[in-house]
């Protein structure tokens, strides 16, 4: 692994313990961490999506992922680290039914 590569882990690491510490964040606040986070020059020259695409290519090991969503509301883009996983403990976190979950997966994906 080269040095510059090496680097690049480091600030991304940074950045999803951000993420993690943030929980909710809207895609201006992701791009001030990332101004505050890397270096001025590798800032500027980051594409949001690829980096994002080499942050949920870390964290695909631990079931997890940076996704985002419109708010409907204010029409501003929103991110969160969300878990992959639909094992039993992160099921039961949710106060709805198997089914309930089921029909809103549904919706959502149509």
């Amino acid at each position: 692994m080269d040095t510059l590569q090496s680097v690049s882990d480091v600030y991304r690491k940074a950045l999803i313990q951000w993420c993690m510490s943030s929980q909710l964040f809207t895609e201006q606040s992701l791009n001030e961490a990332i101004a505050r986070i890397y270096t001025e020059e590798t800032a500027a020259a980051i594409e949001l999506q690829a980096e994002v695409e080499q942050i949920n290519g870390t964290l695909s090991v631990l079931s997890l992922q940076l996704r985002s969503a419109m708010d409907q509301r204010s029409g501003s883009q929103l991110w969160a680290l969300v878990n992959t996983n639909a094992d039993k403990i992160s099921t039961g976190a949710t106060p709805y039914t198997t089914t309930e979950l089921a029909m809103l997966k549904a919706l959502v994906e149509a």
